[in-house]
């Protein structure tokens, strides 16, 4: 669910494996309404040109996160591409996951 949500482009001239790095940012408020968070998740091309999602900015340089396209792409949004989610034992394609501009 963290990483479901609308991105934008972090930095133009800072690229991952050739293509700019996405970055999604969501601050809550607690309970109490006195203490807020930030937290982000990142969307970047993975080594075989697949795009994948992380919470973790560190995971991107380990070439790991918990959302894949199906097969590599130029961009996120290119149109036909599938996504799919670790469930923490294996990938799952889900229809509902979606990328577009």
């Amino acid at each position: 669910e963290r990483l479901m949500g609308s991105y934008i482009a972090l930095d133009l001239e800072q690229k991952h494996n050739g293509a700019p790095i996405f970055v999604k940012t969501v601050t809550t408020k607690s309970s109490w309404g006195n203490s807020t968070t930030t937290d982000a998740a990142f969307l970047y091309r993975f080594g075989d040109g697949s795009w994948m999602a992380t919470v973790s900015k560190s995971d991107i340089a380990k070439g790991v996160g918990g959302v894949q396209s199906s097969k590599s792409a130029e961009l996120p949004f290119e149109e036909g591409l599938k996504w799919k989610y670790f469930d923490g034992h294996a990938w799952q394609y889900d229809r509902n996951i979606t990328c577009s501009v």
